[in-house]
């Protein structure tokens, strides 16, 4: 027969191991909570170039056939005044960078055809979605920044 006695030490022993994983479950849920959630975007997309090319000429701009750019960035977890007005054009389309502070996204930038200057766009994509998105002109007399809702 087996028998069990309780004692102060036990107890004591038991409420630190209790009290540890409380401590460790809200820490995971509060920092690292993002990996488990998925963004707000009203575009969820296929993430392929044929995708991403179908997502952006859905807006009636015509891209040329060239390879696209590729970069992988981390979203800040405070904006600076550049992402503040990002944030502000993306607002006109429905997405925001706010749902991915912190986390890396892939930023997509194609070229623009039929343009007298050099146009392009870029996508921002976490996962399958897309979370930013902006036609540029970057001409020092006439260019601008804009969502594609403007195109």
């Amino acid at each position: 027969m087996m028998s069990f006695v309780v004692t102060k030490e036990k107890i004591t022993v038991w409420i630190s191991i209790i009290a540890m994983v409380i401590l460790v479950a809200i820490y995971v849920f509060t920092y690292w909570g993002s990996f488990f959630e998925k963004p707000v975007t009203k575009y969820e997309i296929e993430n392929t170039d044929p995708g991403r090319r179908e997502f952006i000429e859905s807006f009636g701009i015509k891209l040329k056939k060239d390879k696209c750019k590729k970069a992988r960035i981390k979203i800040p977890e405070k904006f600076d005044k550049h992402f503040e007005e990002m944030e502000i054009i993306q607002k006109d389309m429905g997405l925001s960078f706010n749902n991915v502070k912190g986390l890396f996204v892939n930023k997509y930038t194609y070229n623009i055809e039929n343009e007298e200057n050099i146009s392009y766009v870029e996508l921002y994509v976490y996962d399958k979605y897309v979370v930013g998105a902006l036609k540029i002109n970057p001409d020092f007399n006439n260019g601008y920044i804009t969502s594609l809702n403007d195109c």
